[in-house]
């Protein structure tokens, strides 16, 4: 049996406890929030003096991440950290560095490797299936969350799309960012990735009233689209392209299109997760699972949009 606790008993955090108490191969032994009535302790010495589980979920808010995951490794504990790993590339780094030294497992939370949608994709395009990549486009959009913080959007929702484009393509570089407003803390961005010789536009904001999250691929066969929150992903391979006769033939040949529709398994992500971490805590390894360098590359590439968008 494994003993989870859980650090931070927000949002997030509080699905890592419904989720870890629904599953078999976990239970929660105790929690950690200054602030939430439900918490077992308020401190996480607190907790690590009365307990001492199996793993821990750092689910906290960003800049309590650093201390949590460096007090839970130094007591041996091996720690799946939320995303972004930090706000600071530095204190990233030096967690890297401390869990290696220690050979305590710490994982980072990019729960969107896990979708369905993204596993289907990820398949289809190692197998060849659907050509090799051209180019990507994501929009992850939406109103803010009630705590955006001072480091804002780039963070908060383009550290989910760096770490698709590492998951599918390979290590990214950043080619240009840029946002709204310059001069306080972004909450529209523009990024440009490149790898391989296949780019990736990145949209993200805190203003669209609506909450969208889209994937878009052209390869040299196809187009892909894919809809995170579905789960739903389309193919479309070209149609009809002989020259048109005329005005109606032309609206006709140009939009026809053959398109396959792609449906995974339902899963819940965030659990799919969890069952990955508790594999790899012991192994160190898991195919799918953001490792430990996986998330500071993110952190890294988003430090960089900020400060491109604010030079």
């Amino acid at each position: 049996m494994n003993s989870v606790m859980v650090i931070g008993l927000g949002h997030q955090g509080s699905r890592y406890v419904r989720i870890c108490r629904s599953l078999e191969e976990s239970w929660v032994v105790s929690t950690v929030d200054p602030v939430h009535p439900e918490a077992t302790h308020k401190t996480l010495l607190d907790a690590l003096g009365a307990t001492r589980p199996s793993w821990a979920v750092v689910a906290s808010p960003t800049e309590t991440h650093f201390e949590a995951v460096r007090t839970l490794v130094n007591h041996g504990v091996p720690t799946l950290v939320e995303k972004p790993v930090s706000y600071s590339l530095d204190q990233a780094e030096e967690l890297v560095d401390l869990s290696e030294r220690s050979g305590v497992f710490v994982a980072a939370g990019h729960v969107e490797r896990f979708n369905p949608a993204i596993g289907l994709v990820h398949e289809r395009l190692t197998s060849g299936q659907l050509g090799r990549p051209i180019s990507l486009s994501s929009r992850r959009v939406g109103l803010p969350p009630k705590s955006s913080g001072e480091h804002g959007v780039v963070h908060d929702l383009g550290v989910h799309d760096i770490d698709i484009f590492s998951y599918l393509i390979g290590e990214p570089r950043l080619v240009a960012a840029t946002g709204w407003p310059r001069n306080s803390t972004p909450q529209s961005a523009f990024l440009l990735l490149s790898c391989k010789d296949v780019d990736m536009s990145i949209e993200v904001n805190w203003k669209t009233p609506v909450r969208l999250r889209y994937l878009a691929m052209t390869t040299t066969t196809c187009t892909v689209g894919l809809d995170y929150t579905s789960q739903r992903v389309e193919v479309t391979s070209s149609g009809d392209q002989d020259n048109p006769s005329d005005f109606a033939d032309f609206q006709a040949k140009y939009s026809s299109a053959n398109t396959q529709v792609l449906r995974a398994d339902q899963r819940e992500p965030l659990k799919e997760q969890v069952l990955a971490f508790l594999e790899a805590k012991d192994t160190g390894y898991h195919p799918v699972l953001a490792s430990l360098r996986d998330g500071v590359r993110a952190v890294g590439l988003a430090c960089k949009a900020v400060e491109a968008i604010r030079a």
